[in-house]
């Protein structure tokens, strides 16, 4: 499955409960609040380009960012944003699209 990273393909498909070996080895070594930032970063980056796609204005929960401006994903390692892509979607925040990407739910 590809998404808005370069296409990686195979994390994340699981059946749930347990985390996997290769989502496990995406965790591994980053620390958890910047996974978490990096997780804002790319919710705040798909909600931008699934608005801007969709003709409207981006409607953010202020409970990722309350206080700030969402961090800029570009600011992240690959590793880093796969990682939170992966998180999101464990967390069921965002979900596949037709293997051309993500949406948010």
């Amino acid at each position: 499955m590809n998404n808005a990273h370069g296409g990686h393909g195979g994390h994340g498909e699981h059946d749930g409960g347990e985390m996997h070996d290769d989502a496990r080895e995406l965790v591994d070594g980053i620390d958890p609040q910047r996974l978490c930032d990096a997780a804002t970063a790319v919710y705040f980056a798909i909600a931008r380009m699934q608005a801007r796609a969709e003709g409207r204005l981006p409607q953010i929960p202020l409970l990722l960012s309350p206080r700030a401006l969402p961090p800029c994903p570009c600011t992240f390692s690959r590793k880093e944003v796969i990682a939170a892509e992966e998180f999101l979607r464990r967390l069921g925040m965002i979900w596949p699209k037709d293997g051309s990407g993500v949406v948010l739910r």
